[in-house]
């Protein structure tokens, strides 16, 4: 059992490690990108969770591809995989940016631009 305290079930994994590091600045990324922990359903919660390790896993592959001088078809169909199926999780959970700050579509953008504008001060003041 856990109460939401651990990142990992398993006793003696140390969250100060690099993988639990990058686990968990993922993990915040994908949450973050969904509105935040009190938003999501469990269910999402664990599929933020496995896109979490997939990406890790891609990074790890990807580094080991870096280092080669020679093709290895091996490890690149590895990546196709986890590449696959991390793009498949990311659909399911539906993770996509969205911009900070507000944010007004065209039609909105045009509406504001048709209202009349308030007369300049100077003008407003010339009968006084």
């Amino acid at each position: 059992m856990s109460n939401n305290t651990r990142l990992f079930l398993e006793p003696g994994i140390s969250r100060h490690r690099v993988y639990s590091r990058r686990f968990r600045d993922l993990l915040d990324d994908f949450v973050r990108g969904c509105g935040g922990w009190d938003v999501i359903s469990a269910a999402k919660s664990t599929l933020r969770r496995r896109a979490t390790a997939l990406s890790l896993e891609a990074e790890k592959i990807e580094c080991a591809l870096s280092k080669l001088d020679a093709p290895d078809p091996a490890l690149s169909a590895s990546y196709v995989t986890v590449t696959n199926a991390l793009r498949r999780v990311v659909a399911d959970i539906g993770v996509e940016k969205k911009p900070a700050g507000i944010v007004q579509d065209l039609a909105a953008l045009l509406a504001e631009a048709e209202k009349p504008q308030p007369a300049a001060i100077s003008e407003s003041l010339e009968g006084i």
